[in-house]
C-alpha cells in the first residue's frame, strides 16, 4: 500500500538520481495543481553560462483516485518499457504514458531506473551545443567533463565522446 507521502518520496529518491555534480545546481519539488495530478518539477537557478530553468517538469503523478499513477512524455516510453515498466496510454493525454504508481514504487531502486530519470533531467535544459570549451585537454585527462556548470555542459559534444570512452587528446588519447 503505498503511503500518503508517496509524492515527498518519489522528489526525494528522483533528487538521488540525478547526476551527483548536478546537486547545486537543481531543485526537484512538486507543484500542487488543482486538476487530478500534480507535477514533479525541476527548477534551476540563472549562471554566467545559462538563464534560469523554472517550472520545467519532469513527471506527472496523481497518488490518488482509483487508479494512482506516474507519467512521462512519450519520448521515454520506449526506455522505461525495456526496464520492464508496464505502460499504458489514454486519448486524453497524447503526449504521455502512464505507469501504475504501485508498480514504479516497487521498482524504484531498479538499477536501471536512474539513466532515464537523468535522460529526463538533461533533456529538460536546453543550449545550443558547442564542441568543448578550453578545458578539453584536463577533461581529457581525468576522463570526464570538468566543465564549472555540469548543468551547461550537458551541451557539450565532447562530453559525450567521454562518457562514451573516445578521448581526442592527453595522456589518454585513444583515438
Amino acid at each position: 500500500m503505498l503511503g500518503l507521502n508517496i509524492e515527498q518520496e518519489f522528489i526525494h529518491k528522483f533528487t538521488g538520481m540525478s547526476h551527483p555534480d548536478y546537486k547545486n545546481y537543481i531543485t526537484i519539488s512538486l507543484n500542487n495543481n488543482k486538476g487530478a495530478f500534480n507535477s514533479i518539477i525541476v527548477a534551476s537557478p540563472g549562471a554566467f553560462y545559462r538563464d534560469s530553468l523554472q517550472n520545467a517538469l519532469l513527471a506527472r503523478i496523481q497518488a490518488r483516485g482509483k487508479k494512482p499513477y506516474i507519467s512521462f512524455k512519450n519520448i521515454y516510453k520506449q526506455a522505461f518499457e525495456k526496464t520492464g515498466f508496464k505502460t499504458y496510454s489514454i486519448k486524453s493525454e497524447q503526449d504521455f504514458f502512464r505507469i501504475e504508481l504501485e508498480q514504479f514504487y516497487d521498482n524504484i531502486d531498479n538499477p536501471a531506473l536512474p539513466p532515464i530519470i537523468q535522460q529526463v533531467i538533461d533533456d529538460l535544459f536546453t543550449y545550443t551545443h558547442f564542441g568543448c570549451c578550453e578545458k578539453y585537454v584536463t577533461c581529457s585527462d581525468e576522463r570526464k567533463c570538468l566543465h564549472d556548470d555540469p548543468v551547461y555542459a550537458t551541451a557539450c559534444y565532447y562530453r559525450k565522446d567521454l562518457l562514451a570512452g573516445k578521448i581526442f587528446y592527453g595522456k589518454n588519447k585513444n583515438i
